[in-house]
């Protein structure tokens, strides 16, 4: 038998239990890290690649937003479907410190640059193939 590439699940619900580093929870991939299943219990569609042994996690938006991009184009049936996010990034250009350790003053903070901006990121990519 031939493990899957990749895999999904829907928690209709959070389900956060506890659990020993030996235990894990039911259905979820072995190589899942235990600091990373609290993620394999959020609310929302679970994602996982098995091969980059990746796991995200998508709310209820998100996972309209790709079904949406799945409806819509047949490309990923061939390429695969890169899950990604939406990242609201902020820069703030401050001065450099003069004196290390010493507090920085009012004045120089007074209009700071800040640029806010909005991208995707790429969180797991699921390879056409074995499902």
């Amino acid at each position: 038998m031939t493990e899957a590439t990749w895999g999904i699940r829907f928690n209709e619900y959070p389900g956060y239990q506890r659990f020993h580093k030996e235990n894990k929870p039911e259905g979820c991939p072995e190589w899942l890290e235990s600091h990373r299943i609290s993620i394999w219990q959020e609310q929302g569609l679970i994602i996982w690649n098995n091969i980059d042994r990746k796991l995200e996690s998508l709310p209820g938006t998100e996972t309209l937003r790709l079904l949406h991009e799945l409806n819509s184009q047949d490309t990923w049936k061939s390429d695969g479907v890169s899950v990604t996010r939406l990242v609201h990034q902020i820069e703030i250009d401050l001065p450099p410190r003069k004196n290390k350790g010493k507090m920085i003053h009012y004045q120089m903070l007074k209009s700071p640059r800040v640029k806010m901006f909005t991208k995707k990121s790429c969180t797991c990519h699921l390879k056409p193939g074995i499902n």
